[in-house]
C-alpha cells in the first residue's frame, strides 16, 4: 500500500525483447513513472491502474516486430500521460478505460503508432487529448465499438487509414484537425460538440466518404472545413462558419443545418445539397462550386444567396425556401429545376431576385410565389422548360425571358409584369398584371 514511485528508465532488452507490465490496484497508492520506459524486439508495454497513475517519462516500443503499448484505467481510476509514446514497427498504442476509468493526454505526449491508434472505452470513461498531443497512426485510428467521451483538442493523421470515431461522443476542447491519408481512406464521425473548430481532409481523390453524425447538436462548433473529400455526408449540423474547400462528388447536409455566420464554397467540382428537414444559412453565401446545388425541406436563407455555377451545373428547388435579401441564380446553370408544389417566399421589398438562366417547371407542376419581394424570370425557358404553373400569390414575377406556352401564369394576388417577355396562359384573380411594356401572353382569364 501507500504511494510507489519509479525512476530511471525501465528496459526490457533481448533478441525477442520483454514485456513490461506496472500497475496498481485500487486499495494501492498511486504509480509515479519518472523516467522513461522502452522495450526493443516484440516486447510489449502495459501500463495499468487501479487508483491511479502517472508517466513523466517516454514510453516507447521498438525493433524489426516491436511491441504494443497499452494504458489501462479501470472503474474510477485515472492515467496521466505527460510524455511521448510511439510504438514501432507493426504495433499499436491502445487507450482503454473501464468503468469511470479516465485517461489524460497532456499537451506535450505525442501519441504515435506504425500501426493503429485505438480509443477502447466503456459507456461512463473518459478519455482526454489535450491541444497539442497530437495523434497519429500508420493504418487506422478507431473506437472500435466504444462509448464514453472523448475530450479531443488534438490533430489526428493517418499515413495509410481511416479515422473512425462514432460510438464515443466528441467533445472539441481546441481546434482540430482530421486527416485520413492513403488510397480511398474515410473519415466517420459519431456525435461532435464544443465551440471550436474542426477540420475534415481525407485526401482523397476518389470516392472515400465523409460521414458524420450530429454536429454541434448541445454546443454549436465556430467552424467546419471540409479540406479535401470524397463523397460528404453531415449529419444534423450547427455551427457559426462551415468552409467547402474541395471535394469529389457531393457534399450533403443530411439533417438539420444552421449555419449562422457564413457558408463558403470554392470553384472546383462538387455539388452541394441540403436534404435535411430545416435549413438555416446566414451570411448570403455564394455558390461557387461547379456541381450541382439542390435545396428540399424547409430552408430559410436569412440575408439571400447566389447560385453562380457553369454550363455543368444544375439548380434543384423543392420544399418551402425563404429568402430575406436576393436569391439570384447565374445564367451559366444548365438549368434551375423546380420541383412541384415548391414555395418561394421573398422577403426583401428592396432586394430583387432574379434566375437568369433555364427554368424548368414540368407541366404538371406548380410554384407558388409570396412574400413581399420581386423574381425576375430573364432566361429562355420555352423549350422543356416552364410548362407548369406559376401562382403569384403575393410579391411580384416580373418574366423579361420567355415561359412555355404550356405555361399557366395566375396573379392571386400578386403582380406580374414583363417588358418584353414571354408568358403561356395567363389567369389574372384578385391580382394585378402591369407589363411596364409588351408582355406576350396565350389566353388570358380574368376571374
Amino acid at each position: 500500500s501507500g504511494a510507489v514511485t519509479t525512476s530511471g528508465s525501465a528496459t526490457g532488452g533481448g533478441a525477442n525483447g520483454g514485456d513490461i507490465v506496472i500497475g496498481n490496484s485500487p486499495s494501492n497508492g498511486a504509480v509515479l513513472l519518472s523516467g522513461n520506459i522502452s522495450t526493443t524486439g516484440t516486447g510489449d508495454i502495459f501500463l495499468v491502474s487501479g487508483k491511479s497513475l502517472t508517466a513523466n517519462g517516454t514510453v516507447t516500443t521498438s525493433g524489426t516486430t516491436a511491441g504494443f503499448i497499452a494504458f489501462q484505467a479501470y472503474n474510477a481510476s485515472t492515467i496521466a500521460i505527460n510524455k511521448a509514446t510511439s510504438a514501432g514497427t507493426g504495433a499499436n498504442v491502445t487507450l482503454f478505460t473501464q468503468g469511470t476509468g479516465a485517461i489524460s493526454v497532456a499537451k506535450d505526449a505525442t501519441i504515435t503508432a506504425a500501426a493503429a491508434v485505438n480509443f477502447d472505452s466503456g459507456a461512463t470513461g473518459v478519455i482526454n487529448i489535450a491541444s497539442g498531443a497530437n495523434i497519429s497512426a500508420g493504418t487506422n485510428v478507431d473506437d472500435g465499438s466504444s462509448a464514453g467521451t472523448l475530450n479531443l483538442g488534438a490533430n489526428i493523421t493517418t499515413t495509410a487509414g481511416n479515422i473512425s470515431i462514432d460510438t464515443m461522443a466528441i467533445n472539441l476542447t481546441g481546434a482540430v484537425a482530421l486527416k485520413a491519408q492513403g488510397v480511398s481512406k474515410a473519415i466517420t464521425l459519431g456525435a461532435v460538440n464544443g465551440a471550436q473548430a474542426l477540420s475534415l481532409n481525407n485526401a482523397s481523390t476518389t470516392t472515400a466518404a465523409i460521414t458524420t453524425g450530429a454536429i454541434g447538436g448541445t454546443t454549436p462548433l465556430t467552424s467546419v472545413t471540409v479540406v479535401q473529400g470524397g463523397n460528404t455526408t453531415f449529419g444534423d449540423l450547427n455551427a457559426a462558419s462551415v468552409v467547402l474547400t474541395d471535394s469529389t462528388g457531393t457534399i450533403n447536409f443530411g439533417g438539420n443545418t444552421v449555419v449562422t455566420k457564413s457558408l463558403t464554397t470554392a470553384a472546383k467540382a462538387y455539388g452541394v445539397t441540403f436534404t435535411g428537414a430545416t435549413t438555416v444559412l446566414s451570411g448570403a453565401p455564394v455558390f461557387l462550386n461547379t456541381g450541382n446545388v439542390s435545396f428540399s425541406g424547409t430552408t430559410s436563407l436569412t440575408t439571400g444567396a447566389t447560385i453562380t455555377g457553369t454550363a455543368a451545373t444544375t439548380v434543384n428547388l423543392a420544399g418551402t425556401i425563404v429568402s430575406g435579401g436576393a436569391l439570384n441564380i447565374g445564367a451559366l446553370p444548365v438549368t434551375t429545376t423546380i420541383a412541384n408544389n415548391t414555395q418561394l417566399i421573398l422577403n426583401s421589398s428592396s432586394a430583387a431576385s432574379t434566375f437568369a438562366g433555364k427554368v424548368v417547371l414540368g407541366s404538371s407542376n406548380t410554384l407558388s410565389l409570396l412574400g413581399v419581394g420581386s423574381l425576375t424570370l430573364s432566361g429562355d425557358s420555352s423549350s422543356t422548360g416552364v410548362d407548369g404553373n406559376i401562382n403569384v400569390i403575393n410579391g411580384t414575377l416580373n418574366v423579361t425571358g420567355k415561359l412555355g406556352s404550356a405555361n399557366v401564369t395566375s396573379a392571386t394576388n400578386g403582380i406580374i409584369t414583363g417588358a418584353g417577355g414571354t408568358i403561356g396562359a395567363l389567369t389574372v384573380n384578385t391580382g394585378t398584371v402591369a407589363p411596364g411594356g409588351t408582355l406576350t401572353t396565350g389566353a388570358v382569364t380574368f376571374n
